[in-house]
């Protein structure tokens, strides 16, 4: 009879302590209420679309009139003469930012050309290329008049900036000028046919 007491007593001091671990669990598993939810975030990117147009369609290549030393006899100043202002470009910013536009050009790789657009070739000849370089020079503007020099500008949206160019014969130099230079330009009539430059649009987030 106490041997069963002894039992029932740990029985019960048993289920006390399951008991007790048991609301231990619940008491810590819903000690609070917490709730979870989706979503989603979207930015929009803005639209950036910068559109060049050449002055004739679906090209941007350029062709300038025939230009020509200037026709004045050397008085101690440096004789230029320059091409009317010709459109080489017109640049509109389509974007939904404003942008910075910047013209710029280079003589192509083949800058003096036969007249039938294949290289010069200087073997032989009176003048090298190198004593040749210095002639041509061209100048951007952005009226047709050619009296506002083109730097950077800033296009802000729908924004059309319109591109004129200006090519300068430039006869004479600190070394060759006077009948030598009038000697210089004559081989250049006789030889060059054509010159050519490599001009870059550049626009970037202003």
């Amino acid at each position: 009879m106490e041997k069963k007491r002894r039992i029932l007593s740990g029985l019960i001091a048993v289920l006390v302590a399951i008991t007790l671990v048991s609301c231990c669990v619940v008491g810590v598993t819903f000690a609070r209420y917490t709730s979870s939810y989706g979503g989603s975030a979207t930015v929009g990117v803005a639209k950036w679309s910068i559109d060049v147009a050449g002055p004739s369609s679906g090209s941007t290549d350029v062709v300038f009139a025939d230009l020509s030393p200037l026709m004045t006899e050397y008085a101690s100043e440096v004789r230029t003469h320059s091409t009317a202002p010709t459109l080489v470009a017109t640049i509109t910013n389509n974007s939904e930012v404003d942008a910075t536009v910047t013209v710029e050009a280079v003589e192509a790789e083949n800058f003096f050309l036969t007249e039938d657009g294949t290289p010069f070739d200087f073997s032989g000849k009176a003048y090298t290329e190198e004593q040749l370089g210095g002639i041509f020079s061209i100048e951007f503007f952005s009226d047709a008049a050619g009296a506002n020099a083109l730097a950077s500008t800033k296009l802000i949206p729908e924004g059309e900036l319109t591109v004129y160019a200006v090519v300068t014969w430039t006869s004479d130099d600190e070394t060759v000028y006077g009948a030598d230079a009038d000697a210089r330009d004559t081989w250049i009539g006789e030889n060059i046919g054509k010159i050519a430059y490599t001009i870059t649009y550049k626009a970037v987030q202003a």
